[in-house]
Parts: C-alpha cells; structure tokens; sequence
C-alpha cells in the first residue's frame, strides 16, 4: 500500500523516473516500489536493509506467516485470535465481522502473494550465467539455490 501511495505522489508530483533512497522500512517501500513501472522508478539505492536474502524472508515470515498459518488451520476465527490483530479489531467492532466474513482460502492467497512480494522478480545477474548475459527467476527458488550454496540450475 505504501508503495501505490508512493507512486502516486511520484506521479502527481510530476517526478516520475525518479532515483529512490529509502533506509530500514523505507528501503521495504522502495523494494516493493521498485516492481512498479520503469515510469516511475529508474533507480533504487537501499540502505539499512538488515540481513539480505535471510532478512527478506524474516520479514515475509513476520508479516504474513502467523495469518496464514492461522487461517489454514482454524480458518478466519483464528485469525481474528491472534494477539497481532487485537488492537485493530478492539477500535471497531465491526472490524471483527468483517475478518470473519472472509473467505480462509482467498486470504491464505493474499497472505502468500505479500510474502511473496518481499523478493522482486526482476532480471537478475547470476555469477553462474556468462558474462552479458541476465536472466529473470522466481525470487524464491534462486534463494534456495544459493542458501544451499549450489549452482543455479538454468
């Protein structure tokens, strides 16, 4: 959400093609921001992103596993128990009823495309590809590959 509010301010504010600067959270928001189109990021330079490939997954892990675990196993009701989502649904009532209207599934698939959105998927140079040459992988596979230390297999 921050990044589409971003996006959005880049573009009203006629700076689109912009170079991003963004430190601890706001290096999350410029990672996220730079998926977006090549009008409106041409350059990211991140600071402070704690713990690389294993910092990313943390906080995919963070944000969206304790939901998701919840919801698959004892469904919205479970969700709606979690300490992290007390304070939301003790401002509004109604808060509450709407998380337990939601379909398990369709929000267990939200939960995963966010965590998934942690790792962009952009042409990415691999000390295994020749030189000049790039390719595009899913985040999450090259990232076993390497934590495991082995050669890409493409």
């Amino acid at each position: 959400m921050n990044a589409d509010v971003q996006a959005g301010l880049l573009r009203a504010l006629r700076l689109s093609r912009a170079l991003l600067v963004g430190g601890s959270a706001g290096s999350r928001v410029s990672l996220l921001h730079g998926n977006s189109p090549p009008d409106v990021v041409e350059r990211l330079f991140l600071l402070w992103i704690s713990g690389g490939a294993v910092g990313l997954a943390a906080l995919a892990y963070y944000y969206c596993h304790e939901s998701l675990a919840a919801a698959a196993t004892g469904g919205m009701e479970a969700v709606a128990d979690l300490p992290g989502w007390k304070e939301q649904l003790a401002r509004n009532p109604r808060n509450r009823e709407r998380m337990l209207r939601q379909d398990a599934t369709t929000f267990i698939d939200t939960m995963k495309c966010w965590a998934w959105s942690f790792f962009p998927r952009k042409t990415v140079r691999s000390r295994h590809a020749s030189v000049g040459s790039a390719r595009t992988q899913d985040a999450g596979h090259d990232l076993e590959e390497r934590s495991l230390g082995l050669p890409s297999s493409t």
